[in-house]
Formats: structure tokens, sequence, C-alpha cells
């Protein structure tokens, strides 16, 4: 069977007569005393297209590097996909598989991450499926440069599939953005 401690996993075997356990392999040992970063939930709000006069509480999830330091704040990368929940769950700071995509890679590099929330219901307008994402997407980025999680002249949209699309769409619709990755 296999433990896992953070980033390292352990492979074991057991051998329930003697009562013996044996571990026959550590796999990535070499991420343990590796600083992943911070994730940290940031609410705001945002306009609801169905009620114009109304706004609702969204959470998102920004990933902080390790030698994050508020009063230098960092470039951040801002993940489109277009129908992700209002949720931060708690994250475990761990890479337990390759992944090119990861926000850790990013993190590692001196970048803040952000996952921000684009919920179908917020991003939908009478204009399109994402016609409302800018709006929703604006609000999450300055709910993050007013915590000093990131530094507003350096911020990147970051996608690909759907979020790909999206990012190009957000980008079109504004000058906040200095590069985007689709």
């Amino acid at each position: 069977y296999q433990t896992t401690t953070g980033s390292v996993s352990h492979l074991l075997v057991a051998n329930p007569t003697q009562r013996v356990t044996v571990e026959i392999a550590e796999i990535n040992s070499h991420l343990a005393d590796i600083n992943l970063g911070a994730w940290k939930a940031v609410e705001y709000e945002v306009n609801d297209p169905a009620s114009p006069t109304q706004t609702r509480s969204i959470e998102s999830c920004v990933l902080l590097p390790p030698d994050f330091d508020p009063q230098s704040p960092p470039a951040l990368i801002v993940e489109v996909y277009p129908g992700v929940g209002s949720s931060c769950r708690q994250r475990s700071s761990s890479i337990t598989n390759i992944d090119t995509d990861s926000p850790y890679l990013w993190a590692a590099k001196g970048y803040a991450y952000a996952r921000l929330a684009t919920p179908s219901e917020l991003i939908r307008t009478d204009e399109g499926p994402i016609a409302g994402m800018d709006e929703v997407l604006e609000s999450g980025v300055r709910a993050i440069e007013e915590r000093h999680f990131a530094n507003d002249s350096r911020v990147v949209l970051y996608g690909f599939s759907q979020g790909g699309v999206s990012a190009l769409y957000v980008a079109a619709k504004s000058n906040r953005y200095k590069a985007v990755i689709a």
C-alpha cells in the first residue's frame, strides 16, 4: 500500500501474520523540504447579472510563492476557465503527480497563481455564455491586489481548452492584462 507525507510517497508491504510492515520504495524524497508556497482564500463581491442591483459574494484561491513579501507583491498568473465554482477548499501543498500545468511550478518561479471562480450563472449574459467573464475576473483580480497579494501592473491570463478561448475573450475586453497564455 501507499502512504503520503507532503510530496513524498512511501510504498509499503505488510505481512499481517507477522505484524510487520516493510517500506520498499520512497518516491519524490527530493521534494520533501521544498516550500511550495501557501494557498490563501480571497472573498469578494461581484455583480449579479440576474439582478443588476444585487451583488454576490464569491471566494477564490490564490497561491502565494514561497518567498512572498507583501511589500513587493509578485506578478500574478490568473487561471481562466468557465464555470469554476466559488470554493477554496483546503488544498494540499504537495506535488503528487507529473503535471506541467501545476500552479506550484509558477509559485516556485516567484509568481502568485489565482484560480478565480467563474460561476456560469455570473458569466452568462444575454450577449453570450461567457460575456460577463471579464467583469467577474476583474472583481477577483482587484480583490487580490487590494490584499497586496499581487502587483497590479503585472497580471497574466492563462487558460487551456475552453479556458484558452475564455482568456482570449477576456483579453479582448480589457487592457489590464500584460500577457495571455492560451
